[in-house]
């Protein structure tokens, strides 16, 4: 069952990560096909994750660069200013709370239930 989740997680990143390469060529080219995504090295599978898929977007002609953070503060604030397109690694009790705190609105793109409920934004 684990195995099931974990390829689940995989292909639905890869659509997800797809789908916003398109966006990002179809919006004016401003960033090619990159999409850059938070994370931290500590948070639970996600870089390994990010880092297997990479090498197969690449293949499809998407450059996923990871950006490493160190703490839980970072990759909000940088998905906010847009600095990054994405970042993997909470859980949507502590989105909606980081939006109330400090006035933001992010969104949940993909919810993970296999990775200790963890969710990609």
């Amino acid at each position: 069952m684990k195995r099931i989740s974990f390829f689940s997680l995989i292909i639905s990143l890869m659509v997800l990560v797809s789908g916003c390469g398109q966006a990002a060529t179809n919006a004016g080219e401003e960033k090619g096909n990159t999409l850059v995504i938070a994370t931290n090295p500590s948070f639970n599978g996600f870089p390994e994750i990010l880092e297997y898929i990479q090498p197969k977007l690449k293949e499809q002609g998407i450059d996923l660069k990871i950006q490493f953070v160190n703490d839980i503060i970072q990759p909000n604030e940088l998905v906010n200013d847009k600095s990054v397109d994405a970042n993997a690694f909470q859980h949507i009790p502590y989105m909606e709370s980081y939006n109330k705190q400090h006035g933001t609105q992010l969104v949940a793109a993909i919810y993970c239930v296999g990775l200790a409920f963890r969710t990609l934004f």
